[in-house]
Order: C-alpha cells, then structure tokens, then sequence
C-alpha cells in the first residue's frame, strides 16, 4: 500500500512540476493529475478490502486431517456425550 500511495504521490508531483513551468496549465495534466489520483485511491480501496478477507481452508468431504489447538479451548456450556 505505501507503493501505491508513493506512486501515486509521484505521479501528481511529475505532472505538478510539469504545469508549473509554464504559467498555464493545459487541459492533459489536469487530466493526468486527476487520472493518477484517482487510480491511487482505487488501488488502495481494492487492497484494503482483500485485507480484510479472513484466511479460509477447503477440504473435500471425508477427507481426514489433525487440529493443533494451541490454546485452551473452553466450552461455556455443559455438553453430553451420545
């Protein structure tokens, strides 16, 4: 994420730099300037949302496998056994 926003910084600066050489600024870096920023925070958005997805493991039906429970598992209510 900080790439992004380092890229995206760039980008807007180039084409600052750019429009201030000359006293006017011309309809492209505006545009350009737009473009960068807005892609930017649209990049950000996308990642901080695929963040937020919480690790999921698949495994086919019937398929046997071992749990390591690494800290106390405690059962707030009383359970029977069958």
């Amino acid at each position: 994420m900080p790439l992004v926003s380092g890229g995206m910084s760039y980008a807007v600066d180039q084409v600052s730099n750019t429009s201030s050489d000359s006293d006017s600024t011309s309809v492209q870096n505006e545009m350009t300037a737009a473009l960068a920023a807005q892609l930017g925070q649209t990049t950000l958005q996308l990642l901080q949302k695929n963040l937020n997805i919480k690790p999921t493991l698949e495994i086919r039906p019937g398929y046997q496998f071992n749990v390591i429970v690494t800290k106390d598992v405690i059962f707030r209510e009383a359970y029977a056994v069958h």
